[in-house]
């Protein structure tokens, strides 16, 4: 993994992120309501709800509607 801040990242960051990369790329697309994002995954996939409960409980952890600014907008089906 390649850093491009002007100076080197924090080795226990980098070390962290090798380990969850792909775990946070993931959770942009799976934690929008079904009806945005058409995706039924609890009753569908049981193991990826599971892993979405386990990222949930991390610490600092916040919904993506908690914390983007500005209202939701629901789309037009």
């Amino acid at each position: 993994m390649k850093a491009f801040g002007a100076t080197a990242p924090e080795p226990a960051v980098m070390a962290w992120l090798r380990e969850s990369i792909a775990d946070i790329s993931m959770c942009g697309y799976l934690f929008y309501p079904v009806d945005e994002s058409g995706y039924e995954i609890a009753g569908r996939f049981p193991h990826v709800q599971a892993w979405l409960e386990r990222v949930r409980a991390i610490p600092g952890w916040a919904d993506p509607y908690d914390i983007l600014p500005g209202e939701r907008i629901l789309p037009r089906w």
